[in-house]
């Protein structure tokens, strides 16, 4: 198990101190800062793991355990896996994992897929199977043809398919 705290620095209220006084805040809260923390991880992209963990304590009501988790190539995450948990709902936010190649969620409760996984279009390998899969979002089309790898077996899929997924099979 690993238990992720982000910590991204303080969020000020605004930039209006901070030399040139219309700064952006990052994703750590910091003016003007890179987006990265001060582990050099992207502060989005920890914000995205721990809306996972967040959203599936609240609707299981215990804490989420993460098993293999994630390697981190330059500070952004480029491979996410949780197995066998108990992970039952993903979050939109999934969807801003912009460098995900790998990602994996065989052998949990999910039911459904945000829109958002239409998004991941670096992702060369998806694997969810062993779910409780009864629908999957159209937007998972955006990233069908550009995977090297897909498994969606052992779920309950039933009613209409994505308009890509007769090709796929």
């Amino acid at each position: 198990s690993i238990l992720l705290i982000v910590g991204c620095g303080t969020e000020p209220e605004d930039c209006a101190g901070v030399e040139g006084g219309d700064t952006k805040i990052d994703d750590c809260g910091i003016c003007d800062g890179n987006g990265y923390n001060d582990d050099d991880y992207h502060c989005g992209d920890l914000s995205v793991l721990q809306d996972i963990i967040d959203l599936n304590e609240s609707v299981n009501g215990t804490p989420l355990e993460l098993g293999s988790l994630q390697s981190w190539n330059t500070g952004r995450l480029d491979s996410l896996a949780i197995w066998n948990s108990e992970l039952s709902i993903l979050p939109e936010s999934i969807g801003n994992l912009s460098n995900l190649i790998f990602l994996s969620f065989e052998g949990n409760k999910l039911s459904t897929l945000p829109e958002s996984i239409g998004n991941l279009t670096n992702l060369k390998a998806l694997t969810l199977d062993s779910n409780q899969l009864t629908t999957i979002p159209e937007s998972i089309c955006n990233i069908i043809p550009d995977l090297d790898y897909c498994e969606v077996s052992n779920s309950s899929l039933c009613g209409e398919l994505p308009s890509c997924f007769p090709s796929v099979l």
